[in-house]
């Protein structure tokens, strides 16, 4: 007669061997939290649950990122017991790398990468940011939309308009940005005719947050000339007397 005998094992886990980051990669938008998973496995790839480390976390984000504090797993009933979920917030365009590691077994520490895209549309800039021009000289303006992060706002198809103190100006037309050509960024031009100090405004025709503003100071040309010198730390106190003096003349009486 054959006896068949069995025999039950409890098999328990090995010491905390390598930590798992998930996802390890994915499509996130600036200042948008999102939540990631820290798994600690043994050797054999069993979940650690008896795991009681403190880990933290770092990232390749310059913002800096809105990163967890430094966390301890806990085990038991209502415990991590080898897993927990963290909130995360990237601000800055590009490929941004996030890393979890041990606080004191630095082996223990797995990387994820992360591609941010640019949030809403936030402010205008317009650039350069006022100075001097020539009564009639052709300006040439770059006009960026970037998100609240600092970020250009690729993906802006605002339409802009322009408008300008000087009632003789030549301003460019209403313009819609165009995602695949011009991914927030635009050049266009501008001509002031009227001497003294002028301002050109651009805003976003149906988003009144979205706007910027500077002033350029119009000269006659010949003048221009003679007060812009490419080196202006040579130039000498009377000289700029006179141009202050110039310039007034030139607003109160015109040319």
């Amino acid at each position: 007669i054959g006896v068949n005998v069995s025999s039950v094992w409890k098999v328990s886990f090995a010491v905390a061997d390598h930590i798992d980051l998930t996802p390890n990669s994915g499509l996130v938008v600036a200042g948008e939290s999102f939540q990631v998973i820290v798994t600690v496995y043994d050797a054999y790839d069993n979940v650690a649950v008896n795991y009681t480390g403190t880990v933290n976390f770092t990232s390749t984000d310059p913002y800096p990122a809105s990163l967890p504090a430094n966390y301890t797993f806990t085990t038991g009933i209502g415990g991590d017991n080898g897993v927990h979920t963290f909130t995360i917030t990237l601000y800055t365009v590009g490929n941004q790398g996030l890393t979890v590691v041990d606080n004191v077994t630095s082996t223990l520490t797995d990387t994820s990468t992360f591609t941010v895209s640019n949030a809403a549309p936030f402010s205008l800039n317009m650039t350069p940011m006022g100075g001097y021009t020539a009564k009639g000289g052709v300006i040439s303006l770059t006009v960026t939309a970037y998100d609240a992060f600092g970020n250009v706002a690729v993906n802006y198809t605002g339409t802009v308009s322009f408008a300008s103190s000087d009632l003789l100006a030549v301003l460019p037309s209403d313009y819609t940005f165009d995602e695949a050509v011009d991914m927030g960024v635009h050049v266009f031009t501008a001509v002031l005719y009227t001497d003294g100090v002028q301002w050109i405004n651009v805003s976003d025709l149906f988003n009144v947050t979205l706007f910027d503003n500077h002033t350029w100071s119009v000269l006659i040309p010949d003048f221009l000339e003679l007060y812009s010198p490419t080196s202006p730390q040579t130039v000498t106190a009377d000289v700029h007397e006179i141009s202050v003096q110039v310039i007034a003349w030139n607003m109160t009486v015109g040319v």
